[in-house]
């Protein structure tokens, strides 16, 4: 991991682990914006997480792509912290759909 991104991944992947589900990288063949991790847990649970380094924007293709798999319902988030990934796990087990989308906006300014 030698992006600047790579302690947000690995924070992800140590919290997946820690609620016992399972994590996988994503990369679209001939397309681009998929988040960078999908993470699954019991009960066909599915979050989505981009991993930015501290402060980093959406590209425009990026926000198109995780505005879209919000609009189809999945739970969805940007992350650039380690307190990001541990707000984006309790929120995805603790409130709803709609709390989750207010705490994680996917908007022009810095999320969160």
């Amino acid at each position: 991991m030698g992006r600047k991104e790579g302690p947000v991944e690995a924070s992800i992947i140590e919290g997946v682990r820690e609620l016992k589900g399972y994590t996988r990288k994503v990369v679209y063949q001939g397309r681009t914006g998929a988040a960078d991790r999908w993470c699954f847990f019991p009960g066909g649970r599915l979050l989505m997480l981009e991993a930015k380094s501290a402060g980093k924007p959406l590209a425009p293709d990026q926000r198109a792509e995780l505005k879209l798999m919000r609009s189809l319902g999945f739970w969805v988030a940007k992350v650039d912290s380690r307190e990001q990934v541990d707000k984006a796990f309790t929120y995805f087990q603790t409130t709803t759909f709609r709390a989750f989308n207010e705490a994680f906006p996917l908007s022009e300014q810095r999320d969160g």
